[in-house]
């Protein structure tokens, strides 16, 4: 996946990544209320050398500073192995008056030499900073006694090594424990890749249409415009551009008998249809939209298409011009009862040679592809075809079945529609033609593969 098309998931899902950095960073804030709250004091010892670089020594080079030093840190490393040593803590917590049952959870004792120096750093840990720095004071005087025992040779009163202290332990100010804006940002980092991750996860197994260049490369077919969401309206500009785009592929699809369809019942077939028949009555040509769906119908309502099929009314009788100057509309109509192969009958055909005669162009508002066979058969009696999917929504399996159902009972689907979930942008309506099968990427190649296993192995027209 590139980097752009990374960029186009985290836009679509960025509400994944949201909830996940917003759950980090709770989650640092619960961790750092949920801690106990504990306290540093830290005192140093440096190592000197007594021996090592006196004027009697001096001419010596292995009794110069340089090796008095260098002998010092090694013996350091020492001192740290020893302090390690549950003997050595026990001794430090004596001083202290604590008995090893008692002693709190919460105390710990850390050692280190600091680098490039001949200098030890004694760090203890405590529930209260009082706690801590006598802890720290133990530590250090414990420290001390037990380095002048170890390096003060038999018979002599000077030590090899002689520990001083240089920082004495100290109150401490505030707790040094919990981090909390360690936490919280950690938490917040997680909670980022996390999301980002899942985004990624989700759109890699989605098996819904999100863009305009998937829906060309599963139909093989030119996107021929992107409208915003249905219940905000078609956009003017949407509606004009697709009525260009479908001159420019030729003008037996701009005028004659258009069918508008989706794989489901779906209100943004009629809001596409109405678009259509708006732009294209505004260039001066006469338009009428057919509402197609009357399986399902509530059978209330004024006289419409079905009233026609069943004879009860003529096409004079049920066109009418909501608003002058934008097109003509047929209703449903009242369907009471079965409506089975009402529009597979010979009235339908009739209504369809009367219209094509009447108008420059009929865009027929048809059902699901999936829902029925009204949708096939009234594809075929169309010049051409128009599907259209929804952004996250229309699925890539049903997709596939609709564009070669079609194919099937020889419909001409000529292009497609995509309905974005959010408005978008005048440049977003482009044409977008089909992809060149020769330039497609492996992951694209795979993705088309896919979906049209699937289909094929539900291919045909439902009833």
């Amino acid at each position: 996946m590139e980097f752009a098309a990374y960029l186009r998931v985290l836009r679509r899902r960025w509400l994944y990544v949201v909830i996940q950095v917003m759950i980090g960073l709770i989650g640092g804030l619960v961790i750092s209320a949920l801690s106990t709250p504990r306290y540093e004091s830290v005192s140093r010892i440096f190592l000197a050398t007594p021996g090592w670089g006196t004027p009697v020594v001096m001419s010596n080079s292995e009794s110069s500073p340089y090796r008095g030093n260098e002998f010092s840190q090694l013996r350091a490393a020492s001192y740290l192995r020893l302090s390690e040593g549950e003997d050595f803590r026990l001794r430090v917590e004596e001083r202290l008056g604590t008995a090893p049952a008692d002693v709190p959870d919460t105390d710990s004792l850390d050692f280190r030499v600091v680098p490039d120096t001949v200098m030890i750093e004694l760090t203890a840990m405590a529930a209260s900073p009082e706690r801590a720095q006598d802890l720290a004071n133990a530590l250090t005087v414990e420290m001390t006694e037990s380095i002048e025992k170890l390096e003060t040779p038999s018979g002599t009163l000077i030590p090899v090594i002689q520990p001083i202290v240089v920082d004495s332990a100290r109150l401490s100010g505030g707790p040094s424990e919990p981090r909390t804006g360690l936490l919280v940002g950690g938490g917040g980092v997680l909670g980022l890749l996390a999301g980002v991750s899942i985004a990624v996860v989700a759109a890699r197994t989605s098996r819904r249409v999100h863009t305009a260049l998937e829906l060309a490369t599963i139909s093989s077919l030119p996107v021929l415009a992107t409208f915003g969401d249905e219940a905000r309206m078609v956009g003017e500009a949407a509606a004009s551009r697709l009525r260009f785009n479908l001159e420019y592929l030729g003008t037996q699809f701009s005028t004659g008998i258009l069918a508008v369809s989706s794989p489901l019942p779906d209100a943004s077939t009629s809001a596409v249809a109405r678009g259509l028949v708006r732009a294209t009555a505004e260039t001066g040509l006469r338009t009428i939209h057919v509402h197609c769906g009357i399986r399902g119908n509530s059978g209330q309502g004024s006289r419409g298409l079905a009233d026609v099929l069943r004879g009860s009314a003529s096409v004079d009788d049920v066109v009418t011009e909501p608003t002058p100057g934008h097109g003509y509309v047929i209703e449903t109509g009242d369907v009471p009862g079965v409506v089975s192969g009402l529009l597979e009958s010979r009235n339908m055909q009739a209504i369809l040679d009367d219209l094509r005669h009447r108008f420059d162009l009929v865009v027929l508002d048809i059902p699901g592809f999936l829902a029925s066979n009204d949708a096939a058969v009234l594809g075929k009696r169309s010049d051409a075809v128009l599907v259209v999917a929804s952004e996250g929504i229309s699925r890539i399996d049903d997709l596939m079945q609709t564009f070669d159902g079609f194919h099937t009972v020889g419909a001409r689907v000529v292009g497609s529609v995509l309905i974005r979930s959010r408005s978008q942008s005048e440049h977003q309506f482009d044409y977008i033609a089909a992809p060149d099968p020769f330039r497609q990427s492996e992951s694209t190649d795979a993705f088309v593969s896919s979906a049209r296993t699937t289909s094929r192995t539900t291919r045909g027209v439902n009833t």
